[in-house]
């Protein structure tokens, strides 16, 4: 019954810690914004949160925690590509302009919102899990699977760090870089690869977990 959830958690939280780490290069690099534009961007979360507690209850009652889940991941997924894609196809506003900061908060805080409602909503498919669990084995293992998605949570985040070191290895970013002396190949390639990261493991999160009952 759980097992569905901890393999999803751990392409999830890769996906997660990988975005983590790669997210300040991302802002000073491919999207050049000073300290007080990321500053702005970083609020843009805390409106997220709050969105994810209105929203959650209301969502898993009409649709149920699993296909809602499903969705707010691909809402994530969504919210961290398009821009970039958009920006490398050439169909996003430039750095600079007055309509990019307002553009961005705006993904941002969708992507907040997304990733906490659907971590509420994940530990409460692990309640169930355990409910399950006790009615089929007459055991309480509550501790049990909440230690071990924690667990999962923290370590493999982790691996998604240790993954953006490798991709920032890949396309050869230099050391103590400062804004602006990066050649825009670089920091393309840095964008794609990291898209690409993202796309595949919030897939296979999103393929493990459409397996929970």
């Amino acid at each position: 019954v759980s097992a569905p959830i901890f393999v999803g958690s751990i392409f999830g939280s890769m996906a997660g810690g990988l975005n983590a780490a790669l997210t300040i290069y991302m802002q000073t690099y491919f999207w050049e914004l000073g300290g007080d534009q990321i500053a702005l961007l970083t609020s843009a979360g805390l409106l997220g949160v709050i969105l994810a507690l209105v929203i959650a209850l209301p969502l898993s009652r009409a649709f149920g925690k699993k296909w809602t889940t499903l969705c707010l991941f691909s809402v994530t997924l969504a919210g961290i590509v398009i821009p970039v894609l958009l920006r490398l196809a050439g169909l996003f506003p430039v750095n600079g302009d007055p309509t990019l900061i307002p553009i961005l908060f705006a993904f941002q805080a969708v992507v907040g919102m997304s990733v906490v409602a659907a971590a509420i909503l994940t530990a409460s498919m692990i309640a169930d899990a355990t409910d399950q669990i006790q009615l089929t084995t007459g055991r309480q293992s509550e501790g049990l699977l909440f230690s071990a998605a924690t667990f999962i949570g923290k370590t493999v985040s982790g691996m998604g760090v240790l993954v953006s070191g490798l991709l920032l290895a890949f396309v050869g970013f230099p050391d103590d870089a400062k804004p602006g002396a990066v050649e825009q190949t670089t920091i393309n390639e840095l964008a794609l690869a990291l898209t690409l990261a993202t796309f595949v493991f919030t897939s296979a999160a999103l393929i493990f977990m459409s397996f929970y009952p």
